[in-house]
């Protein structure tokens, strides 16, 4: 692959406009295609997007249409929509086609290899902080290679496909990197969801709790050590130096943002905990490694999915609860 021309992306939600916007003017009108159907298609079409207060019009594909198989399909999808989301893309790949999940979590890429082969996924991180403001509106804070891409390991000169990917990130303008173990980086950044975000949704704090909350520091450092001990296990390349490293990330953070996780509970939508605990929890199950903090942890947020599925129990009043702090 020499240079990719034409991108689709499914899933343009907060991760997917960390790129989407600088990869609509990078590249010529109907080149960018963003995949949905039903009123979600109406809604990108009749409303677009608007990032950091700047609008932009986007082109929309129905998952049925027939269309030239692309040479990047992004993936930036809830975990809870991959499921269907594996099956909209079907059209979108082509022989060729390289696939780029930056969904958070760690087995994304597994799950669509399984689909349309591993040999064909890249590793794909989104290190930037977003917020959901409704109504097709993001803020996007900016993050030093707030996006991260490559093989498993990356050495010069790099694979076509990770060369052809970085030169159009190039020509977007997106600010990227290429780690030389990104195995390592993908799960560096699983410990900081699976600590934060769980912890934080349980809170329903901003990010300032964890630049000024010693408990809630303490909290989030046993959630990852559990999750170490079962991605050691399973012979990723993280240790301990890497937790101790991050009970520091969160001053880097803007303290009034909300974490994905909660952004989605205070939205109603179900949370990723089955991406983040539940994936603890499942590892350790198959290695014989006990995860009793995420397993707790997983309980008490599966308990707020469930009241927000509308299971009857008396529910308090939020707006009440922020007015008598």
């Amino acid at each position: 692959m020499t240079e990719i021309k034409n991108v689709s992306m499914i899933g343009l939600g907060a991760v997917g406009c960390c790129v989407a916007p600088q990869l609509i003017r990078a590249l010529p009108e109907k080149n960018f295609r963003v995949i949905a159907g039903g009123s979600r298609k109406e809604r990108l079409e009749k409303n677009g997007i608007t990032v950091n207060g700047i609008h932009q019009e986007v082109y929309v594909t129905d998952p049925d249409e027939d269309v030239d198989p692309a040479d990047l399909l992004i993936v930036t999808v809830k975990y809870t929509a991959l499921p269907q989301a594996i099956k909209d893309i079907r059209k979108h790949v082509g022989r060729d086609t390289v696939i780029l999940s930056l969904m958070n979590g760690v087995d994304s890429r597994e799950i669509i290899g399984k689909e349309y082969g591993a040999d064909r996924c890249l590793y794909g991180i989104c290190n930037m902080s977003t917020e959901n403001l409704g109504h097709g509106e993001f803020h996007v804070s900016p993050h030093p290679n707030g996006i991260l891409i490559g093989e498993e390991i990356n050495r010069k000169p790099y694979s076509d496909r990770l060369q052809a990917v970085a030169d159009l990130f190039t020509r977007a303008g997106i600010d990227y990197g290429i780690p030389e173990d990104m195995q390592h980086e993908t799960w560096w950044k699983f410990l900081i969801n699976v600590g934060g975000n769980c912890v934080n949704t349980v809170l329903r704090g901003t990010q300032s709790y964890f630049q000024v909350l010693k408990p809630a520091n303490l909290a989030r450092r046993m959630v990852m050590e559990e999750a170490l001990k079962v991605g050691q296990a399973m012979g990723i390349r993280i240790s301990q130096a890497d937790v101790d490293g991050l009970m520091d990330v969160y001053k880097n953070y803007p303290g009034g943002n909300k974490c994905s996780m909660l952004q989605d509970f205070l939205s109603g939508r179900p949370t990723e905990n089955d991406m983040l605990c539940g994936y603890v929890i499942r590892k350790g199950n198959e290695l014989g490694i006990p995860t009793p903090v995420n397993q707790f942890l997983y309980y008490l947020i599966q308990s707020l999915d469930e009241v927000n599925a509308g299971a009857s129990v008396v529910r308090c009043d939020m707006a009440m609860m922020e007015a008598n702090k």
